[in-house]
């Protein structure tokens, strides 16, 4: 089925059908106070509006949607497969990635939770972001299990509540990558930075619970970096290390190797 406008359902649940459902024109919404479940993939050639005061959205099938990206402004949206979101990605409700643990979740475009938003693993879904990813204040990622997470956006800012997986993190921007925002970000498990890595944060720390490999160069510009793994090869530096904020190793065992030269700063 083709929408080529709004869909509003304000009656019973709406069961589709499991083809696909394709809203076709430029900033199509999906509206209303009753619930609407669709059996199988649904696609926003362009863009996709979610805005419901009451009754989720869900999606049985993979989600694919254009280069103007989702928007959750209101609501609750369940994803249970595949998703594919090339534009930017705005969530004001809540967005749930339910169900299918080999389903890669891809956003391309940056991502922002805003307040009171809230983006919710249930499964160890990998996690794609092709762009920035931004927490605002008031809202909330919570990753599962051990997920793995890859950013190639430059900017990982938490001004929000961040609970990552135990799972790989990998940032793998062109560019030199921040960990900026005030909140604290504590990864599960091990970070891998194919560039450099610079924290930025003037409050909440950055902890690693598994290795830190970092390709290029470390700088600590303000704020704390814990490092917490204890094993042998508890991380390497390949490039020069810069701290002018507070570089902590905070297990009694684990090798951290600086191949670069190592310089600390004045505060």
């Amino acid at each position: 089925m083709t929408f080529g406008n709004n869909l509003t359902n304000n009656g019973n649940v709406y069961t589709t059908s499991t083809g696909l459902h394709t809203f076709s024109n430029a900033a199509p919404q999906i509206l209303g106070t009753a619930a609407i479940s669709f059996g199988g993939a649904v696609t926003g050639t362009t863009a996709l509006t979610i805005n419901k005061t009451a009754g989720a959205v869900t999606v049985t099938g993979a989600l694919t949607v254009g280069a103007t990206g989702l928007t959750l402004t209101a609501g609750t949206l369940n994803l249970a497969n595949t998703v594919a979101i090339t534009g930017p990605s705005s969530v004001t409700g809540t967005l749930n990635l339910t169900t299918t643990a080999a389903a890669t979740r891809t956003f391309t475009g940056a991502v922002t939770i805003n307040n009171g938003g809230s983006i919710v693993e249930a499964v160890a879904s990998p996690l794609v972001f092709g762009n920035n990813l931004t927490i605002n204040t008031g809202g909330t990622l919570t990753e599962f299990g051990a997920a793995t997470m890859s950013l190639a956006g430059a900017n990982l800012t938490n001004n929000g509540t961040y609970t990552t997986s135990t799972g790989l993190h990998t940032f793998t921007a062109a560019a030199a990558h921040q960990l900026l925002g005030s909140s604290a970000i504590s990864f599960g498990g091990a970070v891998t930075s194919s560039n450099s890595l610079t924290v930025n944060k003037a409050t909440g720390a950055v902890t690693v619970a598994g290795a830190l490999n970092v390709t290029g160069n470390l700088t600590v510009t303000a704020g704390t970096l814990n490092l917490a793994n204890a094993g042998a090869t508890a991380g390497t530096v390949t490039g020069t290390t810069s701290i002018t904020g507070t570089l902590a190793h905070i297990t009694a065992t684990g090798t951290r190797t600086f191949t670069g030269a190592v310089t600390i700063n004045a505060p």
